[in-house]
């Protein structure tokens, strides 16, 4: 933040030489200040806010000076506010201070409108009405510093703010155009992010669903990719700031492709972004979300298609776990049942799934295989019993034999040879 107090030296000194009536230069020469040696004084703010308006009452100095005390008088009583507020880095607080400033800046509009930092005003201004709770007001002097300043360090912020304005004033189109100047400039700051991020919501709310995903993509690219493009597999590393920001746009790409054909829409998107690396989360996140919707089958459809694309990779058999406790909780026994036989077919030992993993580095998909091929074998051998059929005698002694195979040395081998026999 600037500290105006700085560099307020010669306007506190016409001040002083205005107090000191008719001593001369030569009498102040004369006098032979003392030297302070160590850490300069700390320059109280009230009195420097005071030194100014003293100047100012005083009708002292030139044209171009009173214009700079009017401007540096401003942007302390906006700091004042700031500090009132609690942090200092934020939006001014509302209060006598901010109203002060107000009428300080509009009257350097009016007196100096060449002012060379007259950009730094009109944000002033844009961020004081805000404070103030006249967004409107604060909207018609950030329009101004975009319009007439492109060049100014303010430019983004100002952009970004009048993005927020208008999204607040569900103006969804002109928000778009706002957002979009913040990412076209491709800072890489907070404030592009937050921009890609609200971009996406002002498409979403003009039901323009295709193009709003493509920013809200762009927002997990920033956080869970490294430059190299290799997924940031540890999201708690993150910034609380940061996990907040990732969780809800997975949440809001969630929300769109709860159509129809949940599964299919999402992987058509992800297919146009370039099927990035953390897909598999955007898969979990939207079964989640449908699960909470009791749209079991749905969900078990959009975690079963991840699987189904990336039969090698180590998350597949999780969200295949996930499809299976889907059909359970929505009471369709003989979809898990398809969905064990699914698992089983998938990830069992000597099939491609682990021509690169090890048995020993993925012990959940091992704990899972083991636990599907009992529950097959022991439902066929329950349903043989009741049928006498043939067909379901041979389908329990296949996956017994299947659970031999695989796991011959388990304490529980010589129960299952039993019940294979």
């Amino acid at each position: 933040m600037i500290r105006p107090w700085r560099a307020f030296g010669p306007i506190v000194l016409a001040v002083v030489a205005a107090a000191a009536g008719a001593q001369t230069v030569g009498d102040l020469r004369a006098r032979t200040p003392p030297v302070q040696v160590g850490p300069a004084t700390p320059v109280e703010e009230g009195k420097v806010r005071e030194a100014y308006r003293r100047f100012l009452d005083l009708n002292a100095g030139d044209a171009e000076m009173r214009a700079e005390a009017l401007r540096r008088l401003a942007d302390l009583e906006l700091e004042a506010a700031d500090v009132a507020r609690g942090d200092g880095t934020g939006v001014a607080a509302g209060g006598p201070e901010t109203r002060a400033a107000i009428q300080l800046y509009e009257r350097l509009l009016a007196e100096s409108p060449d002012h060379p930092r007259i950009d730094s005003v009109l944000y002033q201004l844009g961020r004081a009405w805000e404070a103030e709770g006249d967004p409107q007001k604060a909207l018609s002097y950030l329009d101004r510093l975009v319009a007439n300043f492109p060049a100014s360090r303010h430019i983004e912020e100002a952009s970004f703010r009048r993005g927020e304005i208008l999204f607040s004033a569900q103006r969804w189109r002109d928000a778009e155009a706002a957002y979009e100047s913040v990412i076209q400039r491709g800072s890489g700051t907070a404030f592009q992010e937050q921009a890609l991020y609200k971009h996406g919501w002002s498409l979403f709310k003009q039901s323009r669903i295709d193009q709003s995903s493509v920013s809200f993509l762009a927002v997990l690219d920033r956080k869970l990719l490294n430059r190299a493009g290799v997924e940031i597999e540890d999201i708690s590393a993150l910034s609380r700031a940061d996990r907040e920001l990732v969780e809800d746009t997975m949440r809001v790409l969630g929300i769109q492709f709860t159509s129809d054909d949940p599964a299919g829409a999402l992987s058509a998107a992800l297919a146009q972004h370039g099927s990035p690396a953390y897909s598999w989360r955007l898969h979990a996140s939207l079964g989640d979300l449908l699960v909470e919707k009791e749209r079991y089958t749905d969900a078990a459809d959009t975690y079963r298609a991840y699987a189904a694309r990336h039969p090698g990779d180590a998350r597949s058999p999780v969200l295949q776990t996930r499809a299976i406790d889907a059909y359970l909780k929505g009471g369709f026994a003989e979809l898990a049942l398809q969905g064990k036989r699914e698992y089983v077919e998938l990830y069992a030992f000597g099939g491609p799934f682990w021509a690169t993993l090890s048995r020993a580095f993925e012990p959940e998909v091992v704990t899972a295989l083991k636990a599907n091929l009992r529950d097959l074998a022991q439902h066929h051998h329950a349903l043989a019993q009741k049928s006498r059929k043939q067909g379901d005698y041979q389908q329990a002694a296949r996956f017994y034999r299947d659970l031999l195979q695989s796991f011959p040395d388990e304490p529980d081998s010589a129960d299952t040879n039993h019940l294979l026999a």
